[in-house]
């Protein structure tokens, strides 16, 4: 399984690893640099070959912001008043 390989290469995890452990956070500090972050978390599925759009990926905001519900709570935020 590939999660278990994954937490074989690192000492904080005992089973499993998810999450990738070279992030890093990034502060969010004008609207366009908030729009692609959107972007790219949405398109993340898309990259890796699980949907055919982003918002065919369930537990993205993506859905939402197609008009649809995920499974997620999302706050949308109107990307048309964002200024550049």
């Amino acid at each position: 399984m590939v999660f278990t390989a994954a937490a074989e290469k690192h000492t904080r995890n005992k089973k499993y690893q998810i999450w990738q452990h070279n992030n890093y956070p990034e502060e969010v500090y004008c609207p366009k640099f908030t729009l692609s972050k959107i972007n790219y978390v949405q398109n993340n599925p898309l990259e890796a070959g699980l949907v055919a759009r982003p918002e065919d990926y369930l537990f993205s905001s993506a859905v939402d912001y197609a008009g649809g519900k995920s499974f997620v709570n999302v706050s949308l935020i109107n990307l048309h008043n964002l200024y550049f």
